[in-house]
């Protein structure tokens, strides 16, 4: 009987599609990169270019919540975007050398020097075209 109900369950989740994998159309694509600085933006598109960008964003840091509200700084601030091919996006903000947030989330704050290299290397990267 237990067997039963597993093969049911199991065809039940088949014919439904929970298992079939993502086709291209259904994956979550990077389009482009705008990268806003002191209201001078910066798009990329070069693969090669997003990748260094992306590999810089993941980089693992110590993150903290915020003591205070980095908004009330008149520190520097950057925004990066990530745009996907299905229309979705995502904003990081970065103010100073470090606070950082994503989309509307709460503010962390990262050690000194955390987020150097994702600074440099935007500072470094020559737009496309």
């Amino acid at each position: 009987m237990k067997k039963r109900v597993i093969f049911i369950v199991l065809a039940v989740l088949l014919l439904s599609g929970f298992f079939r994998p993502k086709t291209a159309h259904q994956q979550r694509v990077l389009s482009r990169i705008v990268v806003i600085r002191q209201e001078h933006q910066t798009i990329y598109t070069d693969p090669s270019k997003m990748s260094q960008i992306m590999n810089a964003l993941r980089q693992p840091m110590q993150l903290t919540l915020a003591e205070m509200d980095p908004d009330t700084l008149s520190a520097s601030t950057c925004q990066i975007i990530l745009e996907r091919t299905d229309g979705s996006r995502r904003v990081y903000h970065i103010r100073g050398e470090r606070y950082i947030r994503r989309d509307e989330g709460a503010w962390k704050q990262a050690p000194p020097q955390a987020l150097e290299p994702l600074i440099s290397l935007l500072s470094q990267l020559p737009p496309d075209g």
